[in-house]
């Protein structure tokens, strides 16, 4: 009988904080690592950790994204996010919304793939596909997606002609709802909003 412990850990989007973590499970000889990238669409100091774990020949598997062009064979479990912001998209569509924004995130490639999907069921629907109804926002504490105000400040006169949006995530989505209903706009009936990771 085998006798298992879990280190566990969250970098929180800090690649530095990524470093530290793995540097810390290469010290305790860890027999496999699981990991959500860090910013996945950017490149990242941290891979020379990631192929000294292969080399190492401890396994890697990357879930809901990975570094697609630095890590040759990589193990990976991921949502086919492209399908997801079409569907999404889709969803929307069916339901007669002809302006129809997204919010998205361009720091990890979850939010390009939803992006893709997005811009896909535009363009089969026939729609308008007009890039100034789409906000791009990363996870900086500065610009992070997830801030109302900056949702107010930056972002949401871009977004109020639309009648239906497409959010990154539940954090966007609920940080929208909460601007719109200041703004007197109610949801579903003056704006519909879908969102991903329930």
């Amino acid at each position: 009988k085998s006798e298992y412990s879990i280190f566990w850990a969250c970098a929180r989007n800090d690649v530095n904080k990524e470093a530290e973590y793995l540097q810390s499970m290469l010290e305790h000889n860890v027999k496999g690592v699981i990991v959500e990238p860090t910013l996945s669409a950017l490149p990242n100091p941290n891979l020379y950790l990631y192929k000294k774990l292969k080399d190492m020949g401890i396994p890697v598997v990357f879930i809901h994204g990975f570094y697609s062009n630095a890590i040759k064979n990589t193990n990976y479990v991921i949502v086919d996010d492209v399908d997801a912001g079409y569907k999404a998209t889709q969803y929307l569509i069916n339901r007669g919304h002809v302006i129809i924004g997204g919010i998205f995130k361009s720091d990890d490639n979850q939010g390009y793939a939803r992006h893709e999907g997005f811009v896909k069921a535009i363009r089969e629907a026939g729609l308008d596909e007009n890039e100034s109804n789409v906000v791009w926002m990363d996870s900086r504490p500065d610009n992070y997606m997830f801030n109302e105000k900056l949702i107010t400040n930056r972002y949401f006169d871009k977004l109020a002609q639309c009648t239906a949006l497409v959010c990154y995530n539940d954090d966007a989505a609920l940080a929208l709802a909460m601007r719109l209903d200041k703004h007197g706009i109610r949801i579903p009936d003056d704006c519909s909003i879908v969102a991903f990771d329930d």
